[in-house]
């Protein structure tokens, strides 16, 4: 039975055989065959990694929003699509057990968004005492799983809401209620659910995110909402430097950057940083030196324009290059600026264009068989040019990411 280049794509990318169909086909295939190929292999993967959702996996865009809860701090933060701070509140995503896989426990982990708002307040911002305002308070926000995280633990009907039926009337109608737990639901004073959430809602997709991770310090954010896995510091001491060389945009970028590409196990941010150390200086290049027009006219890179070669030479700590890449990458991060080139995603996407490449490459797939540092090598570099230097900044990751 004949087998089709797509069928390499979907079978071979990523896995250990990768390199052994690629080397196959480079010796056995014609080049306008190869030129086909090479199209199909720069398409997203039909797996996507495992689950740890983001906003960017569901088309987050410019309007939309994304709240992160934090079952630890008790707080809420919303961000706008630009990473910037909306505003913090209070809220408790606890239940009335400690036992969040259980019906009647803590709202569960993961990624939502907001479905169908029930405006109470709007209604009747003076209302008769009712069982269901007393429990709901003045607005209802539907939370829609994205990670089947409710379905999973036995629940169903997680919401964000007010009230509090423990509380009594008319205090569960307050504006600043106390916070008391609910059965599994996300409890918000009244005056934020009108003040703070509902504006968000008619304005674009509102996602939240869930986190309750037990046993662990409540998790640092970035300004761009992203979990903060490594910090200045621990950038420093791998690149070697001093950390008042990296700016906070730039540590922020990086998080955002392992949030997004699911780049958030020890073992896979190791490798990664790793190889953009090495392929970056230490930190100190965000873009390729040479002058770019080597690759004019290179269409297999996508390079069909006068000045394409140095437009889109290397960008970012792994090098993107060609306007096909740089046209991949600003459909998968909706941001249409990456066309203007090479400057644009080295001074806003050093990391995130080299996590890109990351996750269409297969490298958290291979990171998840602990390899060695030159099998990783050999992925990123079709060799094992600068195996020393990338196996110096590896040792150096087991300092710091643990």
């Amino acid at each position: 039975m004949a087998i089709s280049l797509r069928d390499v794509c979907k079978y071979y990318k990523g896995t250990s055989e990768q390199n052994a169909a690629l080397d196959y086909l480079q010796k056995n295939t014609s080049p306008e065959t190869l030129s086909e190929f090479e199209k199909l292999w720069r398409k997203r993967p039909d797996k996507e990694p495992p689950a740890g959702k983001s906003p960017q996996d569901f088309g987050f865009k410019q309007g939309d929003t994304h709240i992160v809860v934090n079952g630890l701090a008790n707080t809420a933060k919303a961000y706008s699509f630009e990473g910037k701070l909306l505003w913090e509140v209070a809220c408790l995503p606890h239940g009335q057990n400690s036992n969040w896989h259980t019906t009647g426990g803590d709202t569960p982990q993961g990624l939502y968004k907001i479905g169908e708002v029930y405006r109470d307040y709007d209604n009747n911002p003076n209302p008769p005492y009712n069982a269901n305002l007393a429990a709901y308070g003045w607005y209802s926000f539907d939370l829609v799983e994205l990670e089947n995280q409710e379905v999973s633990n036995g629940r169903a009907g997680i919401m964000m809401h007010g009230g509090g039926t423990a509380l009594g009337w008319p205090e569960a109608w307050a504006p600043n209620q106390d916070l008391v737990s609910t059965m599994g639901c996300v409890r918000f004073h009244n005056q934020d659910l009108k003040d703070k959430i509902l504006p968000l809602t008619g304005k674009g997709i509102v996602f939240v995110t869930v986190r309750q991770e037990p046993n662990k310090a409540p998790a640092q954010e970035t300004s761009l909402g992203a979990k903060q896995y490594v910090t200045k510091d621990d950038l420093a001491y791998i690149w070697g430097c001093s950390p008042s060389l990296i700016k906070d945009w730039e540590i922020a970028e990086l998080n955002k950057c392992l949030t997004t590409f699911h780049i958030t196990t020890p073992v896979r941010i190791r490798h990664f940083l790793a190889q953009t150390a090495h392929e970056s200086g230490g930190g100190r290049y965000t873009k390729e030196l040479a002058s770019g027009w080597d690759y004019e006219g290179r269409t297999d890179l996508g390079n069909t324009q006068p000045g394409d070669g140095p437009k889109y030479k290397g960008a970012g700590y792994l090098q993107t290059t060609g306007r096909a890449n740089y046209q991949d990458f600003a459909n998968y991060i909706h941001d249409p600026r990456v066309m203007e080139g090479v400057d644009y995603v080295a001074e806003h996407y050093p990391f995130s264009s080299a996590g890109f490449w990351w996750m269409e490459n297969g490298m958290n797939q291979l990171c998840d068989t602990n390899p060695t540092v030159a099998q990783v090598t050999q992925r990123v570099n079709g060799g094992y040019n600068g195996l020393e230097d990338r196996q110096h900044y590896y040792n150096r990751t087991l300092d710091v990411i643990k």
